[in-house]
């Protein structure tokens, strides 16, 4: 296997994760397993959220910083 790579199944970044609950907030059914990830991010306006993996945890915290609590209507 010199100078080849294993293929990995990915999916698009974009794309909606298949775990159940997954970047739902602590009133959703199902979530808060052993494994999973809560993120909150200071000064978004969007709520603490779990995460099925690092990945995903990823990505919400890309998406929070994205959306910070103060920013004028206009903008949203």
């Amino acid at each position: 296997m010199a100078g080849e790579r294993p293929t990995v199944p990915s999916r698009t970044l974009t794309a909606k994760c298949p775990t159940e609950a997954c970047g739902g907030d602590s009133s959703t059914p199902g979530i808060g397993r052993l494994g999973w990830t809560y993120i909150r991010v200071v000064g978004s306006r969007e709520p603490g959220r779990w995460y099925c993996s690092g990945a995903c945890a990823t990505v919400g915290v890309a998406l929070a910083e994205l959306r910070p609590a103060d920013y004028p209507e206009a903008y949203r």
